[in-house]
């Protein structure tokens, strides 16, 4: 999601069924943070692929801030840099979401 031209965040999912379950909440949430955020007087800029990918790319290669055990199934990793979180939920092994983060 990219909002008055900045990168805010992303998010990925291990089933298309799982996104297309999801995909009116996350575009409700998307569409009430951009008109939260939105100055009066805001560019519309584009982003820049280039951006984007250097985003995802560094938020995934970041140092792992916390490991957590939540079942006998669900794991969750979080990696944190100075601008961006990433957050993995594994279900044995298994991605369940990716969730990118801009500070």
């Amino acid at each position: 999601m990219v909002i008055n031209g900045k990168i805010n965040s992303a998010d990925t999912y291990g089933s298309s069924e799982l996104f297309v379950k999801l995909w009116p909440k996350l575009l409700k949430a998307a569409a009430i943070e951009a008109v939260a955020d939105s100055p009066e007087n805001s560019s519309q800029n584009a982003v820049a692929l280039a951006d984007i990918e250097s985003f995802l790319e560094t938020a995934e290669s970041a140092p792992v801030k916390e490991e957590r055990t939540i079942t006998d199934r669900i794991h969750m990793v979080n990696r944190e840099t100075e601008k961006s979180l990433f957050l993995t939920t594994l279900d044995r092994g298994i991605v369940l979401h990716k969730n990118y983060l801009m500070k």
